[in-house]
């Protein structure tokens, strides 16, 4: 497999240095409301933010399977299962199309959410292209959306934790700049609306913790409350930039 086929310029640093910490996919409310994420099998879980995270702002981008198949941490056939699964969804399209050089490509288009839908998730591109949603498990990927949509922010938990001594008046400015948001919704309603099994719930957490986009603070008013991270405090681009490298540089080959 070359460059070309990959759909990069070189396969050495197909997760980029500069992990675009100011961008963000976003994802309607009406996804975990109407039970259209549950539904879903984790092939396509693990790739709808994946394309999001590739679309302009019309819902349009032409990521090639094997980019795809990288970013999510699974096979270019589990990729294939994952595009099948989305065959129905009134909100996706899929069609193919020749370049000027002559070369067939797939062109997707997911409807974009709407600016002003409220309850809409935000997940930033730093998880991406930092290489931790491609290791979370397939567990993992399903629930953190849904994390995200339960989870919420305390002005006085927060300014308790980072120490702030700033009065309610800053509000806007350190809750624009926070770091976390909090998290302690209960394991069925995550089960519910990410469509695993409440014994899965726990490894999934577990693997959310070892990829940085969770962290424990323990039980607070006798409920286990979580960090959910803005941004990843550690990225794995330099680790998958190499587990690239061995799955798909070309091997010489010499004749004599």
């Amino acid at each position: 497999m070359d460059n070309t086929t990959l759909g990069i310029d070189d396969p050495y640093d197909f997760f980029p240095d500069d992990i675009r910490t100011e961008l963000f996919i976003r994802i309607g409310s009406h996804y975990f409301k109407d039970k259209i994420w549950k539904e879903w099998s984790n092939a396509t879980k693990a790739i709808v933010p994946v394309i999001m995270k590739h679309s302009d702002a019309c819902g349009q981008s032409f990521p090639s399977q094997t980019r795809i198949a990288v970013y999510s941490g699974i096979t270019e056939k589990s990729v294939r299962q994952g595009l099948k699964g989305l065959e129905d969804f009134r909100d996706f399209g899929i069609k193919k199309e020749i370049t000027k050089r002559g070369w067939l490509k797939n062109k997707y288009w997911l409807k974009p959410a709407k600016r002003n839908e409220k309850g809409a998730i935000f997940i930033s591109h730093a998880f991406f292209n930092g290489g931790n949603w491609a290791l979370l498990s397939s567990c993992a990927k399903a629930i953190y959306p849904v994390l995200q949509y339960f989870c919420f922010w305390d002005f006085d938990l927060y300014g308790e934790l980072e120490e702030i001594v700033e009065s309610p008046s800053d509000f806007v400015d350190v809750y624009r700049d926070r770091k976390y948001d909090f998290l302690n919704a209960e394991p069925e309603a995550i089960a519910e609306y990410s469509g695993i099994s409440e014994r899965s719930i726990s490894s999934a957490f577990q693997s959310l913790m070892k990829c940085y986009f969770i962290e424990s603070l323990g039980t607070i008013d006798n409920r286990m409350t979580w960090k959910l991270f803005k941004q990843p405090p550690r990225i794995f681009n330099d680790y998958l930039n190499e587990q690239v490298r061995k799955r798909y540089k070309p091997k010489e080959t010499f004749t004599y």
